[in-house]
């Protein structure tokens, strides 16, 4: 870690194989530059990531040549496709985007711990937010989707201006746990 006057100016290297996307490297730097600055109190134009790729033929294991894993998906993609899954009722798209032992508490408490116990209230929810100001963010694995319902989507549906949060927590690239926030 480097000092400049006052500020700390923290530097971290990290040693992958090659094969990434610039896209993916760059979230990778981005995750590691948040988790720093989660822990050292560093500016963020502070921090500097160096991402060092090594060949394969560079790499063993075990004595035996590795190759790098595949990159999970953006967190906020994830989301946005189960959500997309969902207003379009194709339960079997959805379910590929579900951890095993996932779990979804919806507005009241209600627990779902399986698809075939996604009720009309789930849909609702989100049919009635396809006419949104809606805004999604990812912070690593936990997403926030959040916004303002601007119009009855359905008869009998969500009230116009009601906001609402989805909290949702990914593991290895699904969703591990989703709760849905109405007021």
């Amino acid at each position: 870690m480097l000092y400049f006057g006052e500020c700390i100016m923290p530097i971290i290297t990290v040693q992958i194989l090659e094969g990434y996307s610039d896209e993916e490297k760059s979230r990778l730097g981005c995750a590691l530059t948040e988790a720093t600055r989660a822990i050292i109190p560093a500016p963020l134009d502070a921090v500097t990531v160096i991402v060092d790729e090594m060949h394969m033929s560079n790499y063993m294991r075990g004595g035996v040549k590795r190759k790098g894993a595949p990159a999970l998906k953006d967190a906020k993609i994830v989301v946005s496709e189960f959500i997309d899954a969902i207003v379009r009722h194709d339960l079997a798209d959805a379910r590929t985007f579900l951890a095993d032992g996932f779990e979804i508490i919806l507005p009241g408490g209600q627990h779902v711990v399986s698809t075939e116990e996604l009720d009309e209230n789930f849909f609702l929810h989100f049919l009635s937010i396809i006419n949104v100001e809606s805004r999604i963010e990812a912070f690593g694995p936990l997403v926030f989707y959040s916004g303002t319902i601007l119009s009855n989507a359905l008869e009998g549906g969500n009230p116009s201006g009601v906001r609402y949060i989805d909290r949702y927590e990914l593991e290895q690239g699904r969703i591990k746990h989703c709760e849905i926030l109405e007021n």
